[in-house]
């Protein structure tokens, strides 16, 4: 469960950090989209 919980922070906040890049690059949306279909899952899979 802690080695779930460490993959999610680690992508999560990863993910967060290169958001201002992330969005000049591929624009805010699909930033957005790209990272809610990484962290979602995730979450839910902490979770379960």
């Amino acid at each position: 469960m802690l080695i779930l919980i460490l993959i999610f922070a680690v992508f999560h906040s990863g993910m967060a950090s290169l958001r201002d890049a992330g969005e000049k690059l591929i624009g805010e949306r699909a930033f957005r989209v790209i990272f809610a279909g990484i962290s979602l899952p995730l979450a839910v899979t902490t979770v379960v």
